[in-house]
């Protein structure tokens, strides 16, 4: 028996994230069509209808809810189409390329009545409820560090290597995550400022960073950190590290560990398993908030896409102006079309 008596349609049933979620959305909701233009291998034993595009499944199936899990350039139009027929959206991250575009999705899913969902398991996960309950033993934050790496040997493959599939690099790739789970632990920053590596030279022509720093700062409450993300490190990892006035907590999807001021280990949680808990959490919360009737962007995924969109070079490059001589130096610091730092909030 499912969980919830919602139907809905995930589009992008072939690629390999959908595969993730599909076990978990069957056990919660009714899946009443799969949408994949060339097809799905293998169902893992679900027999919806498949069909090759949104639209053919809007017209000969109802469905109260889609989950997209497609390349990233097909997530905005793809919203938009179904959240203009009132149908709830939940969208692998990213929502959209700018902020312009989050905006204008947040908008229709109002006037429609229905809402925008990114699926970001981060916050779902036991590791981060741990985290955001036992932050309270460290007093006041005033520092974190969140470095997040993968170590790939070669230049990022398929639709991720050319900027109008993929929209950008990892900022909005992998840093869309980091983005995400520091709002959800410490709201939107007051400014941000950011520098971008590149690997390859096919990577710096297309504005495709593979590296990034940024420096976030919550003026207002009195603290700020910093935030990395590679694609090309020695090793694989994601640690949230805070520092507050009476110790320091230390996070991973694995473990939590709280520090007193001088370093000792005060208590320690995990190791977690939880990754296909966390994506059933999520979809479970996700959905459930649907049924009883939310609208807009309950997540504040408009406000994730500001700041990104602030450190982020925009689609077309317009925002971007950057000489040959800074171009080949390496990392720029990136203020629309100046080098500086952009202040999000007065």
């Amino acid at each position: 028996m499912k969980s919830l008596d919602m139907s809905i349609a995930l589009i992008g049933a072939g690629g390999h994230q959908a595969h993730d979620y599909l076990g978990a959305l069957d056990e919660i909701a009714n899946i009443a069509a799969l949408v994949d233009p060339v097809g799905v291998q293998d169902l893992g034993g679900c027999d919806a209808p498949l069909f090759q595009s949104v639209e053919e499944a809007l017209e000969r199936c109802a469905f109260a809810a889609a989950l997209i899990v497609t390349p990233h350039h097909l997530h905005y139009p793809l919203a938009q189409i179904l959240l203009d027929r009132g149908i709830h959206v939940l969208c692998e991250k990213p929502l959209c390329f700018t902020s312009q575009q989050a905006e204008h999705l947040s908008t229709l899913a109002e006037r429609r009545g229905a809402s925008i969902s990114v699926t970001c398991r981060r916050r779902y996960s036991e590791s981060v409820r741990i985290l955001r309950r036992e932050l309270v033993r460290i007093g006041q934050p005033t520092w974190f560090e969140y470095n997040y790496s993968i170590s790939l040997d070669e230049p990022t493959q398929g639709w991720r290597a050319h900027r109008e599939t993929a929209g950008g690099g990892v900022l909005l790739d992998m840093g869309y995550h980091q983005f995400d789970l520091l709002q959800y632990l410490f709201g939107p920053p007051d400014s941000v400022a950011s520098t971008l590596g590149y690997w390859y030279a096919s990577t710096r022509n297309d504005q495709l960073e593979d590296a990034a720093a940024v420096a976030l700062e919550y003026r207002e409450k009195g603290y700020a950190g910093v935030l990395t993300t590679t694609r090309h490190h020695i090793r694989k990892g994601e640690t949230l590290l805070v520092l507050g006035t009476s110790g320091a907590i230390e996070w991973s999807e694995e473990r939590v560990v709280v520090y007193s001021r001088r370093g000792d280990v005060i208590r320690e949680f995990g190791p977690f398993r939880d990754r296909d808990q966390a994506i059933r959490s999520m979809l479970a919360t996700q959905l459930r908030r649907i049924a009883d009737g939310a609208t807009g962007d309950p997540d504040g995924q408009l406000s994730v896409m500001r700041t990104i969109s602030e450190v982020v070079p925009s689609i077309d490059g317009s925002d971007v102006s950057r000489s040959v001589a800074q171009t080949l130096a390496g990392p720029v610091w990136m203020k629309g079309n100046t080098i500086g730092t952009r202040q999000l909030r007065a």
